[in-house]
């Protein structure tokens, strides 16, 4: 697992993003991650680090980044996987590694590279308001982000 203190040059000033998990009934609980502009670009900077050929990390903490508010014990994980592994059709998958609260999104490289590329512009034109990720249905939830603070 990366140190995410080596990633802390890749984060904007004031960048605030808050991940939550929500419960749904008859539907897949959501993994919500929210926050301002600086913090929807500053979440698109790490993820392009981690699918940038020249790295040599597979996966990192999300929920261990310093700008990054948690809801209780919920742990995120960012994991990648050769493009063989994956179902290109969709944005990777989430996976419920324990009982509730640890989740590990498993996506290759060009996947993640296109959720970045709209977090970012969702940074960049608050106008979008929000984007739900296309995640495998066999996913254990659905994730979205959202901003909800126009702060710059």
């Amino acid at each position: 697992m990366q140190n995410p203190n080596s990633v802390n040059w890749l984060i904007l000033p004031d960048s605030h993003l808050y991940i939550s998990l929500h419960e749904r009934p008859s539907k897949l609980p959501r993994i919500e991650i929210t926050g301002n502009p600086r913090g929807m670009v500053s979440i698109a900077n790490i993820f392009l680090w981690l699918a940038s050929p020249t790295t040599d990390f597979d996966s990192i903490s999300i929920t261990a980044l310093p700008f990054i508010s948690v809801d209780s014990a919920l742990s995120l994980t960012a994991h990648l996987l050769p493009e063989d592994e994956v179902e290109t059709k969709y944005h990777g998958k989430l996976v419920r590694l324990d009982k509730s609260v640890q989740y590990e999104w498993q996506a290759s490289e060009q996947q993640i590279i296109n959720v970045t590329l709209l977090v970012h512009q969702l940074g960049c034109t608050p106008e979008t308001g929000d984007y739900g990720v296309s995640l495998n249905p066999n996913s254990d939830a659905d994730m979205r982000f959202e901003l909800i603070s126009y702060e710059q």
